[in-house]
């Protein structure tokens, strides 16, 4: 008889497949000895037989040479093999009924699909299977859930590590595999980077392209992407807080990379929609983002390059704008550079950065009253739902009242909503223009965007084909 021969491993995380060789081995010897011919192997290494989503493709391989008629019998080391769910290997028995095909396993029984009793007897074992595998996954999210609540990283002996913690693994007192977080001085420090400058105004874009300029891989060796660099921005993990099921539920036992505060203010960053991802080519232009205004008409003045130079100009007349509007970038840029610095450097712009990291403290704060609201919420939850100590009445209006002080802290934090890049600045002339030099594009836009509202920039005077600064006039946000 024409045989083919299934293998599969729930679990094999180091795709080392001694489990699947081990049965195949097997297989062969029962083959041999009931003098079979084994046409075809099919394998599934490190795929669940339970959840019907995970794909494989050895197992759909088997029933498409069922269909074809090129098999005979199906040998497995047992049932559970074929699937660990009844719907599954009821359809995949129904299967081999009607291509008169075999189901015969070297550690369990021949199975007769033709005959009723062996299709109950089948079904029941199928049923079995299952609730065995269902009451695994019950132990096993229990568990996971009472690691969650202790503080402890997912991943026992398995998995990889996030970028910025090395991951040491050992064997624990009960014989188990366990693992823990160890920070990374290295890329920790470039993490801790990666999150000053996006509160300074970076945008994602500009953060992966410096994480791959630096030479940074992810923990896989691969160049870093965007979607990657916002994973980093957006896991907890930096902050020392444990994720379950997508949920917060507590602190971690890791040292934490970068501080709470600093990690809820991203998300609020990420979060905001009125963020536009920029879709061209790298940024060239400081005023682009809505800075310069034409004084002529007063629409915006876009990037509009002339004979290979660099220039501002405004959007021509079918795009609402005159067209008529045109200045070089070059000496806009450094004038406006000039007179940020300068008026950073003044007395009284001192003294409002000074009020502005007080407001800091109060920002902090507020963090902190959500946190703590947070808290009481979840032990809302537990008292009333669980242990029945609140009443219903008292257990939503204390919950209003929660939710109340969350959404106030929240409204006071967009409020405040200076620019981080401002706590950033440095003191005296000579710092300002070193720190200006030093950053890139992202955070020269940031900064101007903080103390400037506009840059109105006139037309020309007729016959004048010089810079004139007394084309540009600066609207200061203060």
């Amino acid at each position: 008889m024409r045989a083919a021969l299934y293998t599969r491993i729930s679990q094999d995380p180091e795709e080392q497949r001694r489990g699947v060789e081990r049965q195949e081995k097997d297989g062969r010897e029962y083959a041999e000895r009931k003098g079979y011919e084994v046409v075809a192997e099919y394998s599934d290494n490190d795929r669940s037989g339970y959840k019907r989503k995970v794909k494989r493709p050895g197992f759909e391989n088997l029933k498409t040479g069922i269909r074809e008629g090129e098999i005979e019998v199906v040998l497995c080391q047992h049932q559970d093999r074929l699937a660990r769910n009844a719907t599954v290997f009821t359809d995949f028995m129904d299967l081999c009924r009607e291509r008169d095909v075999r189901i015969e396993a070297w550690q369990g029984v021949t199975l007769d699909s033709n005959s009723a009793t062996g299709r109950y007897q089948a079904t029941m074992q199928a049923a079995t299977d299952e609730h065995y595998s269902a009451l695994i996954s019950e132990k096993a999210r229990s568990a996971h859930l009472e690691l969650a609540k202790s503080g402890k990283p997912n991943g026992g002996g398995r998995g990889g590590r996030p970028f910025g913690y090395d991951r040491h693994r050992s064997i624990g007192e009960d014989g188990r595999a366990q693992s823990r977080l160890v920070v990374n001085a290295d890329e920790a420090d470039r993490v801790r980077h990666l999150f000053k400058l996006m509160l300074s105004g970076a945008s994602v874009r500009s953060l992966t392209h410096e994480l791959n300029d630096a030479g940074f891989t992810t923990t896989t060796g691969r160049p870093f992407t965007m979607r990657a660099v916002r994973d980093i921005l957006r896991n907890p993990l930096y902050a020392g807080l444990r994720i379950h099921r997508g949920e917060i539920v507590g602190p971690g036992v890791w040292d934490s990379v970068v501080d709470e505060g600093d990690y809820q203010k991203v998300q609020s960053i990420l979060a905001n929609p009125d963020r536009r991802s920029w879709t061209g080519g790298a940024r060239r232009y400081l005023l682009t983002s809505g800075i310069a205004l034409c004084g002529r008409c007063g629409e915006n003045m876009v990037a509009r390059p002339q004979n290979h130079q660099r220039k501002y100009g405004c959007r021509p007349k079918q795009e609402s704008g005159c067209g008529a509007n045109r200045i070089q970038a070059e000496p806009v840029e450094e004038l406006i550079a000039t007179t940020v610095l300068d008026y950073l450097d003044s007395p009284k712009t001192r003294q409002a950065l000074h009020d502005h990291h007080a407001e800091e403290d109060e920002v902090s704060a507020w963090w902190q009253e959500i946190a703590e609201a947070n808290e009481a919420l979840e032990q809302l939850s537990l008292d009333h739902y669980v242990e029945k100590r609140i009443p219903r009445n008292a257990y939503f209006k204390a919950t209003r009242e929660l939710e109340r002080r969350i959404e106030i802290a929240k409204e006071n934090i967009n409020a405040a909503g200076t620019p981080d890049v401002l706590t950033d600045v440095p003191a005296g002339r000579d710092a300002l223009r070193q720190w200006w030099d030093g950053a890139g594009l992202d955070l020269r836009m940031s900064l101007v965007a903080a103390v400037i509202e506009r840059v109105v920039i006139h037309p020309p005077v007729q016959g004048h084909n010089f810079f004139n600064r007394s084309r540009l006039e600066v609207v200061w946000r203060v």
